[in-house]
């Protein structure tokens, strides 16, 4: 019970902010926005954005939200239900996955409410994290079941489920039911064999709704490394990706994180003999070296070694199992990771809550400019000149998306034809991404081209992200001015 309760305590950071302060959150916030009023037929969306279709393999957020929004909750309320729902399925999963394994303890929940909170979260990237729920649950009770057809249903509609929330897991959750597969065979013989072919039906799944959606075609699929220059640089860089995957929250946050892992891991090592079931250890395997092998991109997916490299840390927590040398060692192990959680996430609450004066500064500026106006985005400092943790807490890298509130056209609003179920159209996708203002010329070149805009809309604003000197406008915080763009 206890453990129950630390990890209810968990979800206190997601209701310090609003929106919580995730790197892409607003932005996919601000297209449910849109959304909503643009199948209600009211606002100004019309003329930049078209539907697409709710056929695709990263829709729940954008489903969950919106019938949050019918169901009669604001903006804030209906991103925090959200993602409190998320995190309820994903601790409740991997207590469930945990149990199926046989490697369920009292510190089980404390551990999935710590594993939560990772770069994927930090990043934004919610519709991924929150396919882990689906996932964790349809292993979990895949090993609970010993009827063939009922471990069937389960992977189809599990796998269903998972690639409404993301491909990537929807994928990953294809190649865990081969492994269990895998298992049965050796169990079973091959003449039982083609009744313990879940990952089959789960693969057919995925290939059958990924035909019926647009992200199965027409994508670029260019593939991208970054961060190497060298093989010394390459193996530099996915190692740090492996120590990144449990940081981005903050520096007290992420330093309060590194000192429980370490001392979580130093305590087991002295104190017990850990053992991992051979099904979970070829999972493990299998997802790290992919992460090693992956781009950082392919096509419009972007973040994919990100994404991956928390995956083993999900399925070796939940699966381990301990043999304690010191009959007082489970207990101590328990407080000290209940200790841990409860202090992580005190620290959180405190650096999220200094996150939302940045966000409602925002919004009042945002308030303040003409309906109907155009608010581009210009970035003050190269990115490579941005400290870690400045730049990723708070996350302002879409801070200019809270505009569309007040009904103000945001164009870097995630809105793609490939991924969403707004999509933006063609006019004026050359805004989509945020422009390079760093020096007086590049602010220049980006004022005259915003200038042709002018005649068009009420007003034509550019939100200035670390804004240097040379950028005249309405200072609205350290991290954001407003320039008007028509201004003589």
């Amino acid at each position: 019970m206890v453990g129950i309760a630390a990890a209810t305590l968990g979800v206190l950071p997601l209701f310090t902010s609003f929106p919580a302060p995730l790197q892409d959150w607003p932005a996919h916030l601000a297209r449910v926005f849109m959304l909503d009023q643009l199948l209600r037929g009211v606002g100004p969306w019309a003329a930049f954005y078209d539907f697409n279709t709710f056929l695709l393999p990263n829709v729940a957020l954008d489903l969950g939200v919106l019938g949050l929004l019918r169901a009669g909750l604001n903006l804030a309320q209906a991103g925090a239900v959200f993602l409190l729902a998320t995190y309820a399925l994903f601790v409740t999963g991997f207590i469930r996955m945990s149990r199926g394994f046989g490697a369920a303890h009292p510190a089980t929940p404390v551990l999935g409410a710590l594993l939560f909170y990772n770069c994927a979260l930090f990043f934004g990237l919610v519709n991924y994290l929150s396919a882990f729920g689906p996932l964790f649950w349809t292993v979990g009770l895949w090993l609970r079941s010993e009827r063939a057809a009922v471990r069937l249903s389960i992977a189809v509609l599990g796998t269903a489920a998972t690639f409404a929330c993301h491909l990537v897991p929807a994928m990953a959750l294809v190649g865990v039911l081969g492994v269990l597969d895998i298992s049965a065979l050796v169990a079973v013989g091959w003449r039982r064999f083609r009744y313990h072919a879940t990952s089959l039906a789960s693969a057919v799944t995925v290939l059958a709704l990924l035909k019926l959606s647009p992200a199965g075609g027409n994508d670029v699929h260019d593939v991208v490394y970054g961060g190497a220059g060298s093989i010394r640089g390459f193996v530099w860089w996915k190692l740090g990706i492996f120590a990144k995957a449990l940081l981005g929250g903050g520096l007290w946050p992420d330093v309060v994180t590194g000192v429980v892992a370490v001392v979580v891991i130093l305590l087991v090592l002295v104190l017990a003999r850990l053992t991992l079931p051979r099904i979970s250890l070829a999972v493990i395997a299998a997802v790290t070296a992919l992460t090693l092998l992956a781009p950082q991109r392919i096509g419009t997916g972007s973040l994919l070694d990100y994404r991956l490299a928390i995956v083993p840390y999900f399925f070796a927590a939940a699966t381990i199992r301990f043999r304690w040398r010191v009959t007082a060692a489970p207990s101590i192990a328990f407080v000290v990771i209940v200790s841990g959680l409860l202090i992580r996430t005190a620290v959180q609450a405190v650096s999220w809550h200094a996150a939302s004066v940045i966000y409602a500064e925002a919004d009042n500026a945002y308030a303040r400019l003409p309906s109907g106006s155009v608010l581009l985005t210009a970035m003050g400092r190269p990115t490579t000149q941005i400290p870690w943790f400045e730049y990723w807490t708070p996350a302002i890298n879409h801070l200019d998306t809270l505009a569309v509130e007040h009904e103000i056209f945001v164009p870097t609003v995630f809105a793609s034809r490939l991924q969403q179920p707004l999509a933006l159209k063609d006019f004026a996708r050359e805004w989509i991404l945020a422009a390079d203002a760093s020096t007086p010329v590049l602010l220049d070149q980006l004022l005259a081209r915003a200038r042709r805009l002018c005649p068009q809309y009420p007003g034509v604003f550019i939100a200035a992200l670390y804004p240097t000197p040379f950028m005249r406008g309405e200072a609205v915080n350290d991290r954001l001015s407003i320039i008007d763009a028509c201004a003589p």
